[in-house]
């Protein structure tokens, strides 16, 4: 079965972000350096990940990062175990496939 495995969110500071989660709601992670690219935080199946709004935007499309055009600094990953079968989603697929 698919799902959802990392809701990544996109900040404009990620110290006080890091601390937030951290010390604000007790979210734990391995990550001990200062400014970090990515935090990840372990929860009940999904991670919860923290990256730069600008990284984060450079990542979803290197040539032409959203970052100013609405995009509103989330995303949602799943791994995907199979090929899917749907027309719906299958461009996706083929997409994600020509990155790697």
């Amino acid at each position: 079965m698919n799902r959802i495995h990392v809701i990544t969110l996109g900040v404009k500071d990620i110290d006080k972000s890091l601390a937030f989660y951290w010390d604000g709601l007790g979210f734990r992670t391995t990550v001990s350096e200062d400014n970090p690219p990515i935090v990840f935080f372990q929860s009940m199946g999904v991670a919860l990940a923290l990256c730069s709004l600008e990284g984060l935007s450079e990542d979803i499309n290197h040539d032409y990062p959203p970052a100013g055009s609405g995009f509103s600094g989330t995303t949602l990953g799943m791994l995907w175990k199979k090929r899917m079968k749907s027309k719906r989603y299958s461009h996706l697929q083929k997409k994600q496939e020509a990155r790697s």
